[in-house]
C-alpha cells in the first residue's frame, strides 16, 4: 500500500494530553490514513470537540466535511449506542456504523469512555483492511489515553 502525504490539525483540550502524547497520536492517525487509503480521520471527545484530526489532502470526499459537525454527530450517536447498551445490560466496547456507514465507509469507535475515533474511508479502500488498521490504531490511542 503507497503511503499518502498526511496533513493534520491539533487542538489542545481544557485537560490537554501530554505534547508528546499528543504527537504520538497525530502520528498515529498519519499512518492509519496511510495505510486503510482514508479520506480522514477524527478522534474526538464525547462532547464532540475534535482532539486530533489528520486527512488525505489528495481525496475529494474531505473537502466537504466539517469536521466539528463530524465529531459532534460521532459522539451523539456513540452516546445513543452506550444508552442503548446499559438498557439491555450490555457492557464493553462499542462501535457504531451509521445507518449505511458501512456503504458509505464511514465507521466510529468508542476509544474509551471519554474519546471517540471517526474514519471516512475512500470510496475504493477495502473495508476489511480499514476494520483491520483501525482496531490497531484504537489500540494504540487507549494505551496513550489511559492513565
Amino acid at each position: 500500500i503507497h503511503q499518502l502525504q498526511a496533513g493534520s490539525t491539533i487542538r489542545l483540550l481544557a485537560a490537554p494530553v501530554p505534547r508528546s502524547g499528543l504527537e504520538r497520536m497525530r502520528e498515529i492517525l498519519q499512518e492509519l490514513v496511510a495505510q486503510a487509503r482514508l479520506a480522514l480521520v477524527v478522534l474526538g471527545d464525547r462532547n464532540g470537540v475534535v482532539l486530533v484530526r489528520c486527512s488525505n489532502p489528495h481525496s475529494r470526499d474531505i473537502q466537504r466535511v466539517d469536521f466539528n459537525k463530524l465529531a459532534a454527530l460521532a459522539a451523539a450517536q456513540m452516546s445513543m449506542v452506550q444508552i442503548f447498551g446499559k438498557a439491555l445490560n450490555e457492557e464493553g466496547e462499542f462501535t457504531c456504523i451509521f445507518q449505511e456507514g458501512e456503504r458509505n465507509n464511514l465507521f466510529i469507535y468508542q476509544i474509551n469512555q471519554e474519546h471517540i475515533l471517526t474514519v471516512l474511508a475512500e470510496r475504493k479502500a477495502l473495508v476489511g483492511l480499514v476494520r483491520i488498521y483501525a482496531s490497531a490504531a484504537v489500540k494504540d490511542l487507549k494505551n496513550i489515553l489511559e492513565p
